[in-house]
């Protein structure tokens, strides 16, 4: 099977935000079309992760199957690196 050029530029934008998870902090992560692509590559370098707040029901679904484990919004202090779009990493402003 031929993957589509969509698909390919939702992978490509997914391993480039990686670079942008910051070891063993808490990463935001949104909810957008390229979810799967993202949670996917976080999988195999989920120990790098401290834990993530999810956007949406279904990002904390996927991060969830991944073993990432998701904290609620409200007891976490900060967030220093949120994943808005697959296509970019915005380090938060504090």
């Amino acid at each position: 099977m031929q993957i589509s050029n969509r698909e390919a530029l939702k992978e490509a934008a997914a391993k480039a935000a990686l670079q942008y998870v910051i070891d063993g902090a808490v990463l935001g992560v949104g909810s957008y079309c390229t979810l799967n692509a993202f949670i996917a590559r976080l999988a195999p370098t989920k120990d790098r992760i401290g834990s993530a707040v999810a956007a949406s029901r279904a990002s904390s679904d996927a991060l969830l199957n991944v073993k990432i484990s998701v904290l609620d919004l409200n007891g976490v202090e900060s967030i220093p690196v949120t994943s808005t779009m697959p296509t970019r990493s915005i380090p938060h402003l504090q």
